[in-house]
């Protein structure tokens, strides 16, 4: 079931073999202070992989970018490796590249593979990423989908201008770079020689002489099992379950679910309006069989923030979006509300995929609603993004001298609750409570 924004899937995989081929592939990462970004890549990666073998993943740049505005240095891209594979130690490695991108060097740690690039590059100056190459084993199940991806959190960071620190966070759904499904392995029988008696004959001498045939049977192979792969998409609206049954002989389900986003921040004025934080993606690969009824909910977005009212409704989901508060421009004068967070995404074994009801499989949290400045012509903060898989929560934004946009929701967490965020306000009022859920089983794949 892969839930993205506001549609779902289910995919029921199974493994063919399959070469590697290139695919031109873009990311968008929000950078920000630093605005939007397109990040555009090469990759090259074998369709399939049988279980336990290694399999090689190039990931190189389209083509190079400007140092605009500033000097910039210590660039860091981060890529996830997708859970299912593990990486050989020891097989990465950078070539290429062009400009002032100094002693360039990758680690790996966590499941995350970084490129680093000190640089520095100056103002103005054209400059090309190196290419990574590196291995993976197929350690996960047969049917499961392995995908490269970017880190969602910190995707692309870098230091303008001397000191200014920049995070760029990859947009969800995030896009996929490389794509390979394990496969099973081809078994070979034995080679056998059997030796049978055809009969015997008698000579006139008394003796006799006895015929034999040798059947010879040369190895036998067994190809892998023919895969098909089935798509699902629920008609509902966001914040509505709806289930579906997995088809007869399905073995595996991949979800990816992908929070709603947080709703922009209310303004005063002239101030600027700010986006809310992305929603979590999170991933997992569950065994299925036929028959079995499966469900998912899609998390929707949160309320934008109003001018003179703080944000009252909550985004509906596996859990909900938290309200927001509001600032005063003066005492007694109602100013602009903060954005409101998102609700959460999830993917669900059985019919019921709510809050407290049912058996999770994949949640994704909510994005942070945006701050909201009550000055005229000072912008708002933007909200955190939530997190992916993991338990850390976005950071929120700030306004001018208030408080901060709010946390983006946890998602896939073995111990925290399911939030949607709060929204932020200038002054010191109370932010509305984030959606709550009890924890979800962990996005990671199983067989």
């Amino acid at each position: 079931m892969a839930l993205s924004a506001a549609v779902a899937g289910l995919a029921i995989v199974a493994t063919q073999g399959g070469s590697a081929s290139a695919a031109n592939v873009s990311q968008v990462v929000d950078c920000g202070i630093g605005g939007s970004q397109t990040m555009a890549l090469t990759t090259t990666a074998p369709a399939t992989a049988t279980l336990g073998s290694n399999f090689h993943v190039k990931i190189a740049p389209s083509s190079g970018g400007t140092a605009s505005g500033a000097e910039i240095k210590n660039m860091v891209t981060s890529f996830q490796i997708p859970s299912g594979a593990t990486y050989v130690t020891g097989s990465a490695a950078l070539s290429g590249g062009s400009g002032t991108l100094g002693a360039t060097s990758v680690s790996v740690s966590g499941g995350v593979i970084q490129v680093k690039v000190p640089g520095p590059v100056a103002n103005g100056a054209s400059f090309t990423n190196p290419t990574l190459d590196f291995d993976l084993t197929a350690s996960g199940t047969v049917g499961q989908t392995l995908k490269m991806t970017f880190k969602q959190t910190g995707a692309y960071t870098l230091t303008a201008a001397g000191s200014i620190s920049v995070s760029c966070n990859a947009n969800t759904p995030l896009t996929t770079l490389t794509s390979t499904v394990i496969e099973a392995a081809a078994t070979t029988t034995t080679q056998a020689t059997t030796t049978t008696s055809a009969g015997t004959t008698t000579t006139g001498a008394g003796g006799t002489t006895t015929t034999q045939a040798t059947t010879t049977t040369g190895p036998t192979t067994t190809l892998p099992p023919v895969v098909t792969t089935q798509n699902w998409v629920p008609g509902t609206a966001c914040g509505v379950p709806e289930i579906t049954t997995a088809p007869a002989n399905a073995t595996a389900v991949t979800i990816t679910a992908v929070g709603g986003h947080g709703g922009k921040g209310g303004s005063q004025a002239s101030s600027s309006k700010y986006s809310g934080g992305n929603g979590g993606q999170a991933v997992g690969t569950f065994a299925v069989t036929g028959g079995q009824t499966l469900s998912a909910v899609v998390g929707c977005n949160g309320a934008d923030g109003q001018n003179g009212t703080a944000t009252s409704t909550a985004a509906a989901g596996w859990s909900y979006g938290g309200a927001t508060g509001n600032g005063y421009i003066v005492l007694g004068q109602t100013g602009a509300g903060g954005g409101g967070g998102g609700g959460s995404s999830a993917g669900c074994l059985g019919a019921d995929c709510v809050t407290g009801s049912g058996t999770p499989l994949v949640v994704a949290g909510g994005g942070g609603g945006a701050g909201v400045s009550n000055c005229a012509g000072t912008p708002a903060g933007a909200g955190g993004a939530a997190g992916a898989a993991s338990n850390a929560n976005g950071d929120g934004g700030y306004g001018p001298s208030g408080n901060k946009g709010g946390n983006g929701g946890n998602s896939g967490s073995t111990s925290g609750s399911i939030q949607g965020g709060n929204g932020g306000v200038n002054v010191n009022q109370a932010n509305g409570t984030g959606g709550t859920s009890r924890p979800p089983v962990r996005s990671t794949a199983w067989a």
